[in-house]
């Protein structure tokens, strides 16, 4: 039997809400862009929503695209980050 990874990753993308707490990963977002910006500024993120949940070896490579404001400048990107099989989420990359 073959596991259908396209439904996989659209059920996933749909419903993270119900296996992933939305303040812990705002605080994620957030931890993850004051290291990325190399300040010790504060930025608060102001929204964050799952656009990918890619199948590896490790776990899961999840794409978290953001909407936030540091200091007074409003931006939007994208944070990369591996979602291992205990559950932690590592920082690869932030654009």
């Amino acid at each position: 039997m073959e596991l259908n990874i396209d439904s996989l990753e659209k059920l996933l993308v749909a419903n993270w809400t119900k296996f992933i707490d939305r303040r812990a990963l705002i605080n994620f977002v957030r931890d993850c862009l004051l290291q990325y910006l190399q300040k010790e500024h504060s930025c608060q993120a102001l929204t964050a929503t799952f656009s990918r949940f890619e199948l590896v070896e490790n776990g899961f490579l999840v794409w978290i695209e953001f909407k936030l404001v540091h200091e007074t400048t409003p931006a939007t990107g994208t944070i990369e980050a591996l979602v291992d099989w205990h559950g932690q989420f590592h920082h690869v990359q932030t654009v």
